[in-house]
């Protein structure tokens, strides 16, 4: 199931131009928290991420995906 969320990550992260924080609004103010540190999304390396914090990352990214802007 990771490789699939991993594999669903990279394809919307190229879809979408990389998650540019700079290209549209879409994705400018989503971040995530990774071991203390906060990164934008354009930043994250999934397959560093532990399980529960790569699925909470997957849920925002989909929301915001879906998401009507």
């Amino acid at each position: 199931m990771r490789d699939l969320i991993i594999a669903r990550l990279e394809e919307l992260k190229e879809k979408e131009n990389g998650f540019s924080k700079f290209g549209t609004m879409r994705w400018m103010n989503v971040f995530a928290e990774i071991n203390g540190k906060v990164k934008h999304i354009s930043e994250v390396e999934w397959c560093e991420l532990d399980d529960e914090t790569l699925l909470v990352v997957f849920e925002r990214v989909i929301r915001r995906y879906n998401a009507q802007m």
